[in-house]
C-alpha cells in the first residue's frame, strides 16, 4: 500500500483512492462491491453492513424480508429471483414509500427475477424503485 498525501494505491497504481481536503473521495478505477448471496429463509435478514448488493432465490411461499445497520444516505440493492418452481410470494421490510404508495407486485414466473432498489432517508425510512421486472 503506498500513501502519499491524501492519495491510497498499490505499487502500480498509486493514486487508486483520492481524499480531497473537502472530504471527497474518487478511485481511479471502477469499485466492485461484493454481491452478498442471502440464504433463503421464511424470514430473510439483509445485513447491509455485508454488502450494498444482495441476491436471494425464493423456494418458500412466503418469505419476509428486514433490513438492519443501514445508514441514513446508504443505498441497497436486491435481486429476487423464483425458484423453479415459481409462484413464491414476498413480504418487504417496514418504512418503504413506494411510486404510487404500494409495493410492486413481484414477477410470479418460475425463474424469473425482479430486481429492487432503496435509498435510506432517516432510520428505518426508505425510498424503494424498481430497476427491472421479469428478467
Amino acid at each position: 500500500i503506498v500513501k502519499d498525501g491524501g492519495n491510497i494505491g498499490s505499487a502500480s497504481d498509486t493514486d487508486a483512492i483520492a481524499i480531497a481536503s473537502t472530504g471527497a473521495v474518487t478511485f481511479s478505477k471502477a469499485t466492485k462491491p461484493a454481491l452478498n448471496d442471502l440464504t433463503e429463509a421464511d424470514n430473510v435478514e439483509i445485513n447491509v453492513n455485508l454488502a450494498n448488493l444482495h441476491t436471494l432465490t425464493l423456494n418458500r411461499a412466503t418469505t419476509t424480508l428486514t433490513v438492519e445497520n443501514e445508514t441514513v444516505g446508504q443505498r441497497f440493492i436486491v435481486r429476487v429471483t423464483q425458484d423453479g418452481d415459481g409462484s413464491r410470494a414476498l413480504n418487504f421490510f417496514s418504512g418503504i414509500s413506494w411510486a404510487g404508495g404500494s409495493a410492486p407486485t413481484i414477477t410470479t414466473t418460475a425463474n424469473k427475477t425482479d430486481v429492487f432498489g432503496f435509498l435510506c432517508t432517516a432510520t428505518d425510512t426508505y425510498d424503494g424503485f424498481v430497476i427491472g421486472q421479469n428478467i
